[in-house]
């Protein structure tokens, strides 16, 4: 059975208005990630050039203060049973306090409730609805797509301010992808732009 275009989801009353809830029938608590399958997994594979890895993690106490005052930062220490072994322990750890990947129950859609209408009483502790174990047990793995907003904006004659804004928009996103790129590789060169098609993600 074909997928709706985003275009008929955005009509949707059964669910929020553009939202992907009932779509998926293999994990279907994985969300849009169940379009990364086996055959995307191996088309993105085949991208690959130079092999480098590059972390996109930001240090346990990269924001002090943290983003949100319910979150402190992290207390690391060393523990030691005898002098052969070191445990570490972080205390008041907040999994959301740098850089995350939220499971489906970080945040309900209003007026609906949880991704796919999971019952309150379900998201609790030591249940695995909506849990971010979903993506870890079928890890998240495809073609990673930069889009360069900041540089977008800043050629446009608009800089992005962090603290006031704009809130970014879909317009912003939508095929303005900016691809660093050499010639050995026939590519475009960093101030230029390539349009993109974000659909599926």
């Amino acid at each position: 059975m074909p997928l709706p275009t985003y275009q008929e989801l955005r009509k949707r009353t059964d669910a929020p208005a553009g939202s992907s809830w009932h779509l998926f029938t293999g994990q279907p608590e994985r969300g849009m990630a169940e379009f990364a399958g086996p055959e995307q997994v191996r088309r993105a594979a085949a991208c690959v050039r130079e092999g480098r890895a590059i972390s996109l993690d930001y240090a346990l106490d990269a924001f002090d203060p943290p983003m949100a005052k319910a979150r402190g930062l992290p207390v690391h220490r060393i523990t030691a049973k005898h002098a052969g072994a070191r445990d570490d322990v972080l205390d008041n750890f907040h999994l959301q306090a740098t850089t995350q990947v939220d499971g489906l129950r970080h945040r309900r859609a209003s007026g609906h409730g949880f991704y796919n209408g999971v019952p309150d009483e379900e998201v609790a502790p030591g249940s695995p609805r909506l849990g971010v174990q979903l993506w870890a047990q079928t890890p998240l793995a495809g073609r990673g797509l930069l889009v360069d907003i900041d540089g977008y904006l800043r050629d446009q004659g608009t800089p992005l301010d962090h603290t006031t804004g704009p809130a970014l928009a879909p317009h912003h996103l939508d095929g303005r992808s900016r691809l660093p790129r050499t010639a050995a590789s026939n590519t475009a060169t960093s101030s230029s732009f390539t349009p993109v098609g974000l659909a599926g993600f």
